[in-house]
């Protein structure tokens, strides 16, 4: 795994070429104390300058033969800016300097030194877009600065840009001023080397890691001293074994070979995976026996390191071997050695299960939680068995347990999507809750509550989850608020919309709760206004903007009287949250999402009141600051095609919504649309009928969209048929269209 440090790339400014005398010169001149107002005011010579000391001839102004050009002027204020940002940067001013630098390249655009220097000042001012943008007028200034490019690229791999970090990185090793006998050749090789896994393109790594393992066979071949040689071998046994496992991906089997021995030349004693690295390079190169034997070696030793990797590797060999029947009694064989290996415990309890040997493989795994009472992995073993063995009770029991930590909750995943697919063991499996919660002495823990709630979700088995989560409140009221959250979601998202209305209500009046009240306020309120309850959603969130004053909330109120279409109440609150953020100020994430949903609500609301100038000249504005933001090139570009204006651009717009995310239905219906109005039939097609399939296609514009389509193409039949749906599924909304209705109501009967 690469691991790059930011800071230590970018905060290390070059000052060895700063002219010190310049600097002397003019923080001298900064310090000199004024002219007397006398000296200002002595006489000047009618030709020139005024002589500096009375004996002295009259200087008299140069002038030169060929004025300076424009461009010079700007080039030599350009390198005072320049100077004067070093000046700053020294004195630690780094906003002055930034400014400084600014205005250097400003007036010479040109200047790579300029660009050097405002890279790593703009990382350190926390400006790291401005840096990157730097940096790329740097390169396409000088494209052979191998070193800048390395630089960059390891910042950008810190940032997780990998695809444009292995980019960058890619240009600087193509550089001519690289040599390829330096160790800086071997750094961009390792470097790369990395990046190329993390991107899976292994034979790429390979190729890299063949570089660097020359170079650390031969460091004098590439003149690696001493202490470079060490920084590339910091852990040498854990750098030979994963050149090893990168050429073993790539099936270089003797490189691979030969890096492991490296591996345990320079480990000695540590070099413990010696014979399991090696069986893997026999396995590959089709000799199972010798990889056998060395595997044998691993065992012997009773390692761990390799986890059930080495037991996986045993089932392969012998796969391989046609003796797959071995696999069982080799591993009880290994376990008699080696009583307390978990991973080799877990391993054969799998076994035991494939094999149906059920009682074995609960055997093994109650053993394993005797010697270790939160072994997650045979909790969700155990679950596996009891599932099969349908036993409601004992499987309960184990996932209660099993739940209680992370890596159980990822384990149980597998399990818990074959229990819900087992109606009657999920109807034993909520009866043994039920009897369990319902006892004289209650017996449901937390657990078990909360993964039969869990299952009653996925399931969609809306009575059970209720209850269950109820249980789960009662046993944990500190984690109520999270539990309501839950259910209240779940329920929001079944379409519950009443029942959701009582959980929200139950936790805002939940003791425990009342410094989230708040929080469940405004949950309340989309849950009544879902529910048709538009005068108790406005009541509900008011009621939260007593408590607390945030944008979120005024927002919250606008969307209710949004979705009940009170345009004019919706408009005032939607401007009120824009004016909120209007100062000019960097927004945070969630403040801009905020200001986006306000905008582009209002947006819509204009054109659904039939103004769509004023639609389009808020997304006008939105796109004027963010011509990048996909929804609205969306929505503006699909408003243009609506009216037959400006198509070709609006084709544009959306083309880049499009390829931003090409699934989207209602994306692919703007781009249909706009072909449609650019006399593309077959085209449009093509991309209408494929919105029409997808999840969330089913709407009546789309629909409608695909009718005119077909029509056009003469598929009248097929016309018919998809203005029929929409018409369909425009008389469900709730709030129907009036003018949509009325246009295909006209065109049914035209195609009979």
């Amino acid at each position: 795994m690469l691991v790059l440090c930011a800071c230590s790339m970018w905060s290390v400014f070059v000052l060895s070429s700063l002219d010190i005398t310049s600097v002397d010169r003019l923080e001298a001149a900064d310090k000199a104390p004024e002219k007397p107002a006398e000296a200002v005011s002595a006489p000047q010579s009618a030709k020139g300058l005024p002589p500096l000391q009375d004996a002295d001839d009259v200087v008299d102004p140069f002038v030169p033969k060929t004025p300076r050009t424009e461009e010079e002027i700007k080039k030599i204020e350009s390198a005072g800016w320049y100077m004067a940002g070093r000046v700053l940067e020294a004195r630690n001013d780094f906003t002055g300097a930034l400014a400084a630098y600014k205005k250097a390249a400003d007036l010479n655009p040109r200047s790579v030194e300029v660009y050097r220097s405002l890279i790593p000042l703009a990382y350190s001012l926390n400006q790291p877009n401005e840096a990157l943008k730097y940096a790329m007028i740097a390169i396409d200034l000088d494209p052979d600065d191998y070193q800048l490019m390395h630089r960059l690229s390891a910042q950008l791999a810190s940032e997780q840009k990998i695809a444009d970090a292995v980019t960058i990185l890619e240009k600087a090793f193509q550089s001519k001023r690289l040599q390829h006998d330096s160790a800086d050749y071997v750094n961009i090789n390792r470097d790369l080397a990395f990046l190329y896994e993390q991107t899976g393109q292994m034979e790429l790594a390979a190729d890299r890691f063949e570089t660097v393992f020359d170079a650390l066979t031969n460091p004098l071949k590439y003149h690696l001293d001493s202490e470079q040689r060490d920084i590339l071998l910091k852990d040498a046994l854990q750098t030979y074994e994963h050149i090893g496992d990168v050429f073993l991906k790539a099936k270089r089997t003797d490189l691979a070979i030969a890096a492991f021995k490296k591996a345990g030349a320079v480990g000695g004693k540590k070099a413990t995976n010696l014979s399991y690295n090696l069986a893997q390079v026999y396995r590959q190169s089709q000799k199972p026996e010798e990889a056998l034997a060395e595997l044998e070696n691993y065992f012997s030793a009773q390692l761990q390191s390799k986890g059930k990797g080495a037991y996986q590797l045993l089932a392969d060999l012998l796969a391989d071997l046609n003796r797959s029947d071995e696999l069982i009694p080799e591993l009880e064989s290994l376990i008699e050695k080696d009583t307390f290996n978990q991973p080799l415990q877990h391993f054969l309890a799998a076994q035991y299960v494939e094999a149906g040997k059920l009682v074995e493989a609960e055997a093994l795994y109650k053993k394993s939680l005797k010697d270790d009472t939160s072994d997650s992995e045979s909790f969700a073993g155990l679950a596996g068995v009891y599932r099969r063995q349908q036993k409601p009770n004992e499987l309960l029991g184990v996932l209660s347990k099993a739940i209680q930590s992370r890596e159980g909750q990822e384990l149980l995943q597998q399990e818990l999507a074959e229990v819900v697919k087992d109606s009657a063991l999920l109807d034993s499996l909520f009866q043994a809750g039920l009897d369990a919660a319902r006892a004289e002495e209650p017996a449901l823990d937390f657990g078990g509550s909360l993964i039969l709630a869990e299952l009653a979700s996925e399931a969609k088995r809306t009575e059970n989850a209720v209850e269950f989560y109820r249980y789960a409140i009662q046993a944990r009221s500190d984690r109520a608020a999270v539990l309501y959250e839950k259910l209240g979601s779940y329920l929001l998202e079944s379409e519950e919309f009443a029942e959701a209305v009582k959980i929200y209500q139950e936790a805002i009046n939940h003791p425990e709760l009342s410094n989230v009240r708040a929080n469940f306020q405004y949950s309340l309120s989309r849950a009544l206004e879902l529910n048709g309850q538009t005068d108790e959603a406005v009541a509900a969130i008011r009621e939260a903007q007593k408590t607390i004053d945030h944008p979120l909330l005024t927002y919250q109120e606008a969307w209710i009287f949004y979705h009940a279409r009170q345009w004019d109440k919706a408009i005032p609150i939607f401007q009120k949250v824009i004016a909120q953020f209007s100062d000019g100020k960097p927004l945070a994430e969630d403040s801009k999402r905020l200001l986006r949903g306000s905008q582009m609500s209002l947006s819509n609301i204009y054109v659904q009141m039939g103004d769509i100038r004023k639609g389009e000249e808020v997304l006008e504005t939105i796109y004027a600051e963010e011509p990048d933001d996909i929804s609205v090139n969306n929505d503006l570009g699909y408003l243009y095609a609506d009216q037959g204006k400006n198509l070709e651009q609006a084709e544009e717009m959306i083309r880049k919504a499009v390829a931003a995310d090409p699934e989207n239905a209602a994306y692919l219906d703007s781009l249909g649309w706009v072909l449609f109005k650019l006399g593309k039939y077959e085209e449009a097609h093509t991309h209408l009928e494929k919105a029409s399939s997808l999840p969330g296609g089913g709407d009546a514009t789309i629909w409608e969209h695909l009718g005119d389509c077909q029509s056009k193409l003469g598929k009248d039949d097929d016309a018919k048929s998809s203005w029929q749906k929409a018409l369909d599924d425009a008389k469900k909304e709730t709030h129907p269209d009036e003018k949509l209705l009325k246009r295909l109501h006209e065109k049914l009967p035209a195609a009979n």
